[in-house]
């Protein structure tokens, strides 16, 4: 987690239980956060006695650390039942992220695919590295946290939809390679990886990926791939020409999209 002043200058806060503080106010941003909640998150439960008084010292110190002492305005306001953290959502990567993706998905309604590949790509490349990545090497596992990373997961997919609709399918699939070394359990990922191998001419690559992915689930789970991976499978083993590029659609299997 880097907080940035306006100067442009890196500002820190010491301290996990800090930056825990911080980082948990920084994703209820503008939501007033119950001191019962802070409680509970940073200390998973099980908090101290002085549990409280250990806050107020620490949202004393971040006023601090953030504030007056680097000309700041004060950003976190004392409101029962807790606190509220005071930002422009345009300041927080988070909520930039959330508001291009969001203007991406109405380009895709609208049809304008190439200025939604736009705002996909920018908002995926505000990410530096996993949500509050600090946090989590602390010890922290809070439930938002893996929201967050889905909320990622599902603006490539979108992003990656787009790109295939486009034709853009030997970009996709030379991107897809890395995003699928971090999350390879992904199925629609997969998916969307073995049709833009497909359409770039490898269609061995392709089946070889599905069965790696098939002996990985089988090995580590017991279970076999979806029913959109089998079926993409299949057409691909059919050469089925459903497969090729039509910018209108996302050919559905059984009314869910393929890819």
């Amino acid at each position: 987690m880097t907080v940035v002043g306006s100067n442009g200058a890196a500002l820190h806060s010491a301290g996990k239980n800090h930056r825990a503080i911080l980082g948990y106010l920084l994703i209820h941003s503008s939501s007033v956060v119950a001191m019962s909640k802070l409680l509970d998150k940073i200390w998973s439960g099980a908090p101290p006695r002085t549990a409280r008084k250990m806050v107020h010292n620490a949202i004393s110190e971040i006023r601090r650390s953030f504030g007056s002492d680097n000309n700041e305005p004060d950003f976190i306001i004392t409101q029962s039942p807790g606190y509220r953290l005071c930002v422009d959502p345009e300041s927080v990567d988070l909520y930039a992220f959330r508001r291009l993706v969001r203007e991406a998905n109405e380009l895709v309604v609208s049809g304008d695919l190439p200025s939604a590949s736009a705002r996909f790509r920018a908002g995926l490349d505000l990410w530096d590295g996993d949500a509050l990545s600090d946090l989590v090497e602390a010890g922290f596992r809070w439930p938002e946290l893996g929201a967050i990373e889905n909320e990622r997961l599902a603006a490539y997919e979108a992003f990656f939809a787009a790109e295939l609709r486009r034709g853009r399918h030997h970009q996709v699939a030379t991107e897809l390679d890395g995003v699928l070394a971090k999350w390879p359990s992904r199925e629609r990922l997969g998916s969307q990886y073995m049709l833009a191998l497909y359409r770039s001419g490898r269609q061995v690559e392709a089946l070889e990926f599905y069965r790696g992915v098939r002996r990985r689930l089988n090995e580590q789970l017991g279970i076999a791939p979806g029913i959109k991976l089998e079926r993409l499978h299949e057409l691909i083993l059919q050469h089925d020409p459903r497969l090729d590029i039509d910018p209108a659609v996302s050919m559905p299997v059984n009314g869910l999209p393929l890819f």
